[in-house]
């Protein structure tokens, strides 16, 4: 085997070689099996293959390790007397475990892998022949060491067969692919978009420190995964262009679970990402999904250390299930403002289920303002409510920053029930100002009717230069004239996606029965965006939340969220 084999170089640490060397020669050194298996983990697992522990399963007093599907026992040296103890260990380990693939015996160095019905049925103090082995032996050469760790590379990660999809299986693979994906998407020019995405998550999280292109590139991945694999899980065994142009899910009369010139569509069809992307869910059986995989995908791609300035702090499924139990009932309709991926959009929706309530989709919605979360949080509703026709999930500001007029009376605000949202331009391309949109009263789906009139209108105006604007447009005539204008320069990307999601907070005010959720975790003074704070501080005054500066400062987003949503409840 060369050094140019299946070990994707994009895993590769700093001073590869050296790294596989000193690992040698540290697990030799290494006494005791428990000593070994941490040591395993910790350097080839953890620090090589970058699986996260997350997804490293062992008891302490134990010597297995269960990664990928692979059952690991570990021992001091592999002898026959211990091949045969650890064969029996396998054998008892199997019996409480699900969705194993493969077992292996190893000494760190040495790895002998197993059918799995042959460990189920071995018989006591025999010994058996393993499917594979691999070892270094005593004397060793670099090129030795390097094809011995792709035969480790091909154990954990090259199936032979279908794969069950399983958290400690399909969740560290895919988190694997995306990273080995990146490089072959990199060179790629996603135009605008980019800055979109830069733009519009950092004007309304307060910081542009962590939308780094590389961050956007990983999220444009696991987009394209997450339309592909809701795909299979809705049986939409189309042509892949069919698919991530959303003409599979139209026919199954989901309307808005692909959006056209989204945020992370830029990836041509028949790139080699998409086939890898392929060729890697080809190997699992969607028949029967349970798993919140979407949910832990999304929540993995974000370091830990990061997500303090993306405020993102995860609601345990057993605390969301606790207060949905408590609130949502048969035929309310409940709205998350901070949905996320979608915890608890997911558990509202299976409570309605089993309460037998119709129309679910009209009533369980959620906003975000992450363009990412949105998609995620929509693969997961369509995973419990399969036939779906709109998906009532958009990616929108709960906090309102175009409605700040409120009139105090007696403590209660009232709301002037205006229908404009401002869409400010100049925040993703400079120079181009800022207009009205005047939505009106149109539900979800006559607003996508009249967008695509809009949509229509202007190609009319670009293929034949006809000014003349349709008679039904004209409530947004001074839009309709500024979107003439970006598309005829070239740069009309993101704006009829944007417009289909922005304005459905102020549609949904007073509509509303119950919220629930968990907001951003962030202070006044995290926001460093100065219109941000301009609208956060209209909304401290206006609502009375504290006085003094040394107070606001310290404010939590979470109030913000708080107060604001009592806009949406009906009473």
């Amino acid at each position: 085997m060369s050094n140019e084999g299946v070990f994707p170089s994009s895993m590769k640490p700093d001073k590869f070689n050296e790294f596989l060397k000193n690992y040698i020669d540290g697990i030799r050194q290494k006494h005791g099996e428990l000593n070994k298996r941490a040591y395993f983990k910790s350097n080839v697992l953890e620090k090589l293959f970058n699986i996260s522990p997350d997804y490293i399963e062992f008891e302490l007093q134990r010597n297995d390790l269960y990664v990928t599907g692979i059952l690991f026992e570990t021992k001091d040296t592999l002898d026959d007397r211990s091949i045969k103890e650890g064969l029996n260990e396998l054998k008892k380990y199997l019996k409480e475990r699900k969705n194993v693939i493969k077992c292996v015996l190893t000494d760190g160095i040495k790895f002998l892998e197993y059918n799995v019905d042959d460990v189920k049925n071995y018989e006591e103090n025999k010994i058996i022949n393993p499917v594979k082995s691999f070892d270094l032996g005593i004397q060793y050469t670099l090129d030795k060491i390097m094809d011995h760790f792709e035969n480790l590379y091909e154990l954990l990660f090259i199936p032979h067969g279908r794969l069950p999809v399983e958290m400690n299986i399909i969740v560290p693979r895919i988190l694997k692919l995306i990273n080995q994906e990146i490089k072959d998407i990199e060179m790629l020019d996603p135009g605008v978009k980019y800055e979109a995405w830069k733009k519009y998550v950092a004007t309304v999280l307060g910081s542009e420190s962590e939308t780094s292109r590389e961050l956007y590139m990983k999220q444009s991945l696991l987009y394209y995964i997450a339309v592909l694999i809701s795909a299979k899980i809705l049986h939409i065994d189309i042509d892949v262009k069919q698919i991530l142009d959303g003409t599979g899910f139209l026919g199954k009369g989901i309307l808005n679970f692909v959006e056209k010139d989204n945020f992370f569509d830029f990836i041509p069809y028949d790139h080699k990402a998409i086939r890898d992307i392929l060729n890697e869910l080809n190997l699992y059986d969607f028949t029967d999904v349970r798993n919140d995989f979407f949910r832990l995908l999304y929540e993995d791609l974000i370091l830990p250390s990061n997500r303090h300035d993306l405020g993102e702090f995860y609601t345990p499924e057993w605390l969301a299930k606790i207060l949905v139990d408590e609130l949502v009932t048969k035929d309310n309709i409940v709205l998350d403002p901070a949905c996320g991926s979608g915890t608890f959009l997911k558990l509202a929706l299976m409570k309605k289920k089993d309460l037998g309530s119709k129309n679910i989709e009209s009533q369980v919605i959620g906003f975000d303002i992450n363009p990412i979360a949105v998609v995620i949080s929509k693969a997961n509703y369509i995973t419990e409510v399969q036939d779906a026709k709109i998906i009532p999930i958009f990616l929108a500001d709960s906090l309102m920053p175009n409605w700040l007029d409120l009139s105090q009376s007696g403590g209660n605000t009232q709301q002037k029930l205006d229908t404009k949202v401002d869409i400010n331009f100049d925040e993703i391309i400079k120079g181009y100002g800022r207009v009205s949109f005047d939505y009106g009263d149109r539900n979800i789906q006559q607003m996508d009717e009249y967008l695509m009139k809009m949509k229509a209108s202007i190609d009319n105006y670009i293929i034949n230069n006809d000014e003349s604007i349709p008679t039904e447009l004209m409530d947004n005539k001074e839009l309709v004239e500024k979107l003439r204008e970006i598309v005829k320069d070239g740069k009309n990307h993101i704006w009829f996606y944007i417009l289909r999601n922005i304005y459905n907070p102020y549609y949904y005010r007073k509509k509303v029965d119950v919220v629930i959720g968990n907001p951003p975790w962030l202070t006044f003074r995290d926001i460093k965006n100065t219109a941000r704070q301009d609208m956060l501080n209209t909304l401290y005054k206006n609502y009375n939340l504290k006085s003094g500066a040394e107070n606001k400062t310290q404010q939590d987003m979470a109030e913000f969220f708080i107060v604001r949503s009592q806009e949406y409840l009906k009473n």
